[in-house]
């Protein structure tokens, strides 16, 4: 029961992260949706992944080393340092 819940808590944080986003004009909101196919499955990632929130490198290698697994799409490769930045800064403020 208690890995159910916890199964349901992370999807209603997922969905409820999503809409959130979907209606978010911030930069942040913006550069996720260009470099995303997936946000279900990114939003899910990174709920399972704490290591990412450590530090920006962390993210950022995360997301690189498994672009074509966790929703990412091959645009991810097109930021500069200052938006991933912003959104390292985004992911770690919504989630």
């Amino acid at each position: 029961d208690l890995i159910i819940k916890e199964s349901q808590g992370k999807a209603a944080k997922v969905k409820e992260t999503i809409e959130e986003i979907s209606k978010d004009q911030s930069d942040g909101a913006v550069i996720f949706k260009k470099v995303t196919k997936n946000p279900d499955l990114v939003i899910t990632s990174l709920i399972n992944s704490q290591v990412w929130k450590n530090n920006k490198d962390n993210f950022v290698s995360l997301v690189v080393d498994n672009v074509n697994q966790d929703g990412f799409n091959d645009k991810i490769f097109s930021l500069n340092d200052s938006q991933w930045n912003l959104l390292y800064n985004y992911m770690n403020r919504i989630l």
